[in-house]
């Protein structure tokens, strides 16, 4: 009985059980570690790719709200610079205002798992003005308006995204940018001119400087050689043929010859297309709308780099004033052919006046078109930059004193808003109420 016993205690028939058993909690215990630890991974891989995710919404949005400032650039919170305001006003906070990027285009912008859940954006605009002049944080945003208040053609866009409670903030400082458009350099282009005072003068009425000289109609060569004379009140150019003191081609030569510079070279019969197209014409409307120069009436000021006056009747300036500068010309444009401007006194506009004379509905060419006086100058005032006048209607200029002096760097002024971009360096990624 004995023996039996040792020799069972001696047996290591049962040693393999407890191996087994040692090496798989060992297993298990590897495995869980590792499964832990994969774990973790996944959460840290998964934590980054939302923090990217929300960090290419909030850029994506960033971009998407330039593009609409690119389109609706906001100038000065609709307020115009003679007090009056305009539809145009500044940039409310998205999603929510007027102009917005949309949060399906932004989710499509940025395709992934992450961009299928709840995203929360926003993006804000603000004047670098006061607090934020020069630098971005959100500590130092004050009561900026999201408008170009300063009228410096900046403004600081905040982008921000929330993914899975990751959040992201780009901010940027923007600046509209323009373009030259085309257009002929001229003194004058116009239906039809009339020089109201036929006598002598010092100097010219008109100095086109090398600039052309250029009417629509034509005068007819009969009337100076006893064909029917020109209507005395609607003279082709400048004063009425046939009739005193221009009886004759010679003494209505010699007579021009005084009142307009560069007489020699004048144009009859100039093309009658428009000289600016439609697009032109659209981004001319949202460059003022955008730099709150846009009127729907009468402005008390001439003055701005693009004014569209989209008006009916007359608008009359007189006195002593003087809009814009030689070193920085305005762009004027009346759009409505029964609309006239008149200037008279001593005043002096520094740029290029621009008539579109068009008619109902209110696109260029469409009809009635006006053949009437619609930009007139009297007295000692002065446009120094040109004059352009579409269609057949008519320039009144002259009295006592020269009324348009061309100057080529007055064109410079006819330009429109391009886009707008990010100004180099002012990009980057700040710290949410930092």
């Amino acid at each position: 009985m004995t023996d039996t016993r040792i020799r069972r205690l001696s047996g290591e028939d049962g040693i393999a059980l407890v191996i087994a058993v040692v090496l798989m909690a060992f297993m298990l215990a590897l495995g869980l570690g590792a499964m832990t630890f994969v774990d973790g991974q996944s959460k840290l891989t998964a934590s980054q790719r939302q923090r990217e995710t929300a960090f290419n919404v909030s850029e994506a949005a960033l971009n998407a709200q330039i593009t609409q400032i690119s389109h609706h650039w906001s100038g000065m919170n609709g307020q115009n610079p003679d007090g009056s305001t305009n539809a145009v006003v500044g940039f409310m906070p998205c999603p929510g205002g007027a102009f917005c990027p949309s949060a399906s285009e932004l989710t499509t912008l940025v395709p992934g798992a992450d961009s299928n859940v709840a995203i929360t954006w926003k993006t804000n605009v603000y004047d670098n003005s006061g607090s934020l002049d020069g630098y971005f944080a959100d500590s130092r945003i004050g009561t900026q308006c999201g408008c170009d208040a300063n009228n410096d053609g900046r403004v600081w866009v905040r982008a921000e995204a929330t993914v899975r409670g990751h959040t992201r903030v780009i901010v940027s400082l923007v600046q509209e940018q323009t373009q030259a458009e085309s257009v002929p350099h001229a003194a004058l282009i116009t239906g039809a001119l009339t020089i109201e005072n036929n006598g002598q003068h010092n100097g010219p009425i008109i100095q086109s400087n090398g600039g052309i000289v250029a009417v629509r109609c034509t005068v007819p060569a009969t009337a100076g050689s006893g064909g029917p004379a020109e209507s005395g009140s609607t003279p082709c150019m400048g004063q009425p043929l046939g009739r005193a003191p221009t009886q004759t081609t010679t003494a209505w030569n010699s007579l021009l010859n005084n009142q307009i510079s560069g007489f020699q070279s004048h144009v009859e019969g100039y093309s009658s297309a428009p000289v600016f197209t439609q697009d032109q014409i659209t981004r001319f409307i949202n460059t003022a709308k955008a730099e709150s120069t846009y009127y729907t009436g009468c402005p008390g000021s001439l003055a701005g780099n693009v004014v569209v006056v989209d008006t009916t009747g007359n608008c009359s300036y007189t006195g002593n004033v003087t809009w814009n500068s030689v070193a920085d010309p305005g762009f004027l444009i009346f759009l409505n052919a029964n609309s006239t401007l008149t200037l008279g006194g001593t005043t002096v506009f520094n740029g290029v006046i621009y008539h579109a004379n068009m008619g109902v509905p209110p696109t260029l060419g469409s009809a009635p078109q006006s053949s009437a006086s619609l930009i007139t100058t009297s007295g000692n005032t002065l446009i120094n930059g040109g004059v352009i006048i579409d269609g057949p209607g008519r320039m009144d200029a002259g009295e006592s004193g020269l009324n348009i002096r061309f100057d080529d760097h007055g064109y410079d002024a006819v330009k429109s808003l391009a886009a707008a971009g990010i100004i180099q360096n002012s990009w980057r990624e700040i710290q949410p109420g930092a």
